[in-house]
C-alpha cells in the first residue's frame, strides 16, 4: 500500500494520483494473493494464468450454493449497525483537528500534529493486541464463560494502561529534551501539551481494547446510540476546549472524546450481559427408555 500510494503520488505530484496508486496496490494484492487463497483453501486447483479457469470454476462452484445471497443479505443488515459506529468513530478524533486549525493557525496547526503524531506507536500496539484478542472474547462469549471474558480483557488493558502511563512518564520527565533533540526548538516550548497527549493516548490505548472487545460480543444492534454520543461529546469538547486552550484544550479534548468511548464500551458490555456470572454449561438430558422399548 505504502509503495502504490508512494508510486502514484510521485509520478502525478498530486493526492489523487497517490489514492490511484494505493487502489492499484489494493487490486494487486486482491488478484495476486486474495483470490488464489480463497481457490485454495476451497480445493480449486488450477494452471497458474489460467483467468478463464478460475472464472468457470468457481461458477460451477457457486451453483449449489443457493442461500449465499440471503445469507450475505442477513449478514450485511446484521452487521450495517457496526460500520455505521465505525464510520462515525474514525471521524471523532478529526473533529478535534476541524476546530484546532482555524483556532491554531498553520504554523501551530503543524506542531500540534506532530507531537500527537507520537502516540501512533503505541496506537499501533493496541491495534495488533486488539486483533489477536477479538477471536478468543468472542468464542468465550458464545460459551457463556463471562468470568473469563473478563479476566482476559482486564488484562490486556492493565498491560496497555501500564505501556500509556510509561509514556506519560517518559514524556513528563524528558518531554523537552526529547523534543529539542528531534525538532526545532520552538517544538520543546510545548512539553506540556506533549505530557497531555500521551494522557489521552493512554486513555485511548484503554479505550481501544474495551472496543474490541465490545465488538466481539457482537451486539451491533446497540452501538448506534452510544456511538452517536461519543461524536457529541467530541463536538462539544472541540468547541469548547480548543478555542479557550488552544493546542492544550486540543489534548484534553482527545482525553474527553476516548474517556466518553471508554464509558459507552462498558455500558455495551454491561447490556450485553458481560458482567453476569458465568453461565452454567447446558445439560442435556438422556433419553428415557420405558418397558415398551425394551
Amino acid at each position: 500500500s505504502v509503495v502504490g500510494m508512494g508510486i502514484g503520488a510521485y509520478f502525478t505530484k498530486t493526492a489523487l494520483g497517490g489514492a490511484l496508486g494505493l487502489a492499484c496496490a489494493w487490486l494487486g494484492v486482491l488478484f495476486l494473493f486474495d483470490l488464489p487463497q480463497v481457490f485454495a483453501l476451497s480445493g480449486m486447483k488450477m494452471r497458474a494464468g489460467d483467468v478463464g479457469g478460475y472464472y468457470s470454476i468457481f461458477k460451477q462452484r457457486t451453483r449449489s450454493f443457493r442461500q449465499t445471497l440471503p445469507r450475505m443479505i442477513q449478514l450485511s443488515k446484521r452487521s450495517a449497525p457496526l460500520a455505521f459506529s465505525a464510520g462515525i468513530y474514525t471521524l471523532n478524533p478529526n473533529i478535534v483537528s476541524y476546530f484546532a486549525f482555524p483556532c491554531l493557525g498553520e504554523s501551530l496547526f503543524k506542531i500540534f500534529g506532530i507531537l500527537q503524531f507520537m502516540t501512533v506507536p503505541g496506537q499501533m500496539i493496541m491495534n495488533s493486541i486488539g486483533l489477536a484478542l477479538t477471536p478468543r472474547l468472542a468464542r468465550i462469549y458464545a460459551d457463556g464463560q463471562y468470568r473469563d471474558f473478563r479476566r482476559q480483557l482486564i488484562r490486556m488493558v492493565a498491560l496497555m494502561a501500564a505501556m500509556g502511563l510509561v509514556g506519560v512518564i517518559i514524556s513528563a520527565v524528558a518531554g523537552r529534551w526529547i523534543l529539542s533533540k528531534l525538532f526545532p526548538p520552538e517544538y520543546a516550548d510545548h512539553a506540556t501539551t506533549l505530557v497531555w497527549l500521551f494522557i489521552a493516548a493512554s486513555i485511548s490505548y484503554v479505550a481501544g481494547l474495551l472496543g474490541y472487545a465490545t465488538t466481539s460480543t457482537r451486539t451491533f444492534h446497540r452501538f448506534a446510540i452510544p456511538y452517536i454520543a461519543i461524536t457529541l461529546v467530541a463536538l462539544a469538547a472541540s468547541a469548547l476546549f480548543v478555542p479557550l486552550w488552544g493546542m492544550l484544550g486540543g489534548a484534553i479534548a482527545y482525553g474527553a472524546i476516548y474517556l466518553a468511548a471508554a464509558a459507552a464500551f462498558i455500558t455495551i458490555m454491561a447490556l450485553a450481559g458481560v458482567f453476569r456470572p458465568t453461565r452454567p454449561p447446558a445439560i442435556i438430558a438422556a433419553p428415557q427408555t420405558t418397558g415398551s422399548n425394551l
